[in-house]
């Protein structure tokens, strides 16, 4: 009896542990156009994971093939059907070292609202920098990032007034308070 236990508590922990695993770590490729920063473009399926977007995506031909890591450094944007990723160039003179990341693009086409994590040095005695996660309005090489309260008021609307300005040559009449707010703005100035 107690044999018997033992090779159904074996046989369940395995059947648990198999479960776990494979379901956690099977995420769907994705069909998305590589544009690289020669302009070339490939055809690709990408994996984004939510916590290395901004360093590397996963990619591969097909989907028995090896897979490999695309790096903002060599590729320009991932744009699949539901989603755009840009790679964004942090210099050394504005952010102390530099530095390359991918962003999520959240709205637009033409002036992007995006969320990126990327490397910065703050003081000299860091010399490898720190993460910092932010929100960035781009232009084509342009952009600028948007200071918030609380990771979602907006606190510098007049730098983001004047970007928007500077690069959107049409009128608009919007307010905005919050990420969401600037989202629909971004949205509309870009239909």
């Amino acid at each position: 009896m107690k044999n018997k236990k033992k090779i159904l508590i074996s046989i369940l922990n395995f059947v648990l542990i198999y479960t776990l695993f494979s379901c956690s770590f099977s995420k769907d490729w994705i069909e998305a156009e590589i544009t690289y920063t020669d302009r070339e473009t490939e055809n690709l399926l990408v994996n984004p994971q939510n916590f290395s977007y901004y360093t590397y995506i996963k990619s591969k031909k097909t989907n028995d093939a090896k897979s490999k890591n695309l790096i903002p450094e060599n590729v320009f944007k991932i744009k699949g059907k539901d989603f755009l990723y840009i790679a964004m160039f942090f210099d050394e003179a504005n952010y102390g070292m530099e530095s390359w990341s991918f962003a999520k693009v959240l709205a637009g086409e033409n002036i992007m609202l995006v969320e990126t994590k990327y490397q910065a040095k703050t003081c000299s005695c860091n010399t490898s920098g720190k993460f910092f996660k932010d929100y960035f309005l781009v232009y084509e090489d342009y952009f600028v990032r948007i200071k918030t309260f609380k990771k979602t008021y907006i606190c510098d609307k007049q730098e983001i007034y004047s970007f928007i300005e500077k690069y959107y040559k049409n009128s608009y009449d919007k307010e905005f308070n919050n990420i969401e707010d600037l989202t629909k703005l971004i949205r509309d100035i870009n239909n």
